[in-house]
């Protein structure tokens, strides 16, 4: 990956962790938007936790209302912990390979939380280098 693509990456990034911020978060784009960035992402970063589920396996989650299935599907080889509080806000923190620690996100469901979480864990493995 050239400093371009790199660029244009951090970018969607940055976007992606933006959209996890937003009240009203569309959940089924937030993770195929999650799944291209995977895709297309740095090998050093992202070789580690490429998807394990095809586009279209992936849609067919989405198409039957499992988002947070889904979202579990692209944390491939990524350690995770996921809680509710009560007054139903989640948690996530997720641990990427290439980050050797934890990044935490909440959201009103648990697939933004954890596409939240992953977004900036990507985003600081891009702050490192």
């Amino acid at each position: 990956m050239n400093e371009v693509e790199a660029d244009g990456w951090a970018d969607k990034v940055g976007g992606l962790a933006g959209k996890c911020e937003l009240e009203g978060a569309a959940p089924a784009e937030l993770l195929r938007e999650m799944h291209a960035v995977l895709t297309a992402g740095p090998a050093r970063i992202c070789s580690a936790i490429r998807p394990d589920i095809s586009p279209s396996s992936l849609q067919l989650l989405l198409d039957a209302g499992a988002y947070e299935s889904a979202a579990l599907r692209l944390l491939h080889n990524c350690g995770y912990l996921l809680s509710r509080g009560g007054e139903g806000l989640f948690i996530a923190s997720v641990v990427v390979p290439a980050a050797g620690r934890d990044y935490s996100h909440s959201g009103r469901s648990a697939e933004v939380a954890l596409c939240g979480a992953l977004a900036v864990a990507l985003q600081e493995c891009l702050a490192v280098e």
